[in-house]
């Protein structure tokens, strides 16, 4: 397969047409709008799958629009495919665990200090010491 032959266009905000020496692979809507669909260099390439012998596969590579500094999974690619439980992807949840052990200690860590600042914060201290207490 040569990159020439491969056609893949994603129009009408999320429809997918994909073909490949004129064969029709995919022609189906989205479950999902992705980022920038009228980019003319979307991101894809022709690969060998080593589970296949002589195969070659076409990567698509989408990313999902989604609310600035979020992730959201997909449960599904196309709109006529029934989704996935995503609670059980492998590795899903325990990927954010340890942002979420990090945020914990910050908060914890951050209640500390202000505890200790207000314990240390009187007038005479303020008075002593003019230029820590801005």
């Amino acid at each position: 397969t040569k990159a020439n032959t491969v056609r893949l266009e994603i129009g009408d905000g999320n429809h997918m047409f994909l073909s490949v020496d004129g064969k029709v692979l995919i022609d189906a809507d989205l479950a999902f709008t992705p980022e920038d669909p009228e980019d003319e260099f979307l991101d894809w390439s022709i690969e060998d799958d080593d589970d296949l012998v002589d195969q070659r596969v076409v990567r698509v590579t989408l990313k999902k629009k989604s609310p600035s500094g979020t992730v959201s999974w997909c449960s599904r690619i196309f709109a006529d495919e029934e989704p996935i439980d995503l609670s059980t992807v492998q590795g899903r949840s325990e990927r954010w665990k340890p942002a979420g052990q990090v945020l914990q200690e910050a908060t914890e860590l951050f209640k500390k200090r202000l505890a200790e600042r207000e314990v240390g914060a009187t007038l005479e201290h303020f008075k002593e010491n003019p230029e820590k207490g801005r």
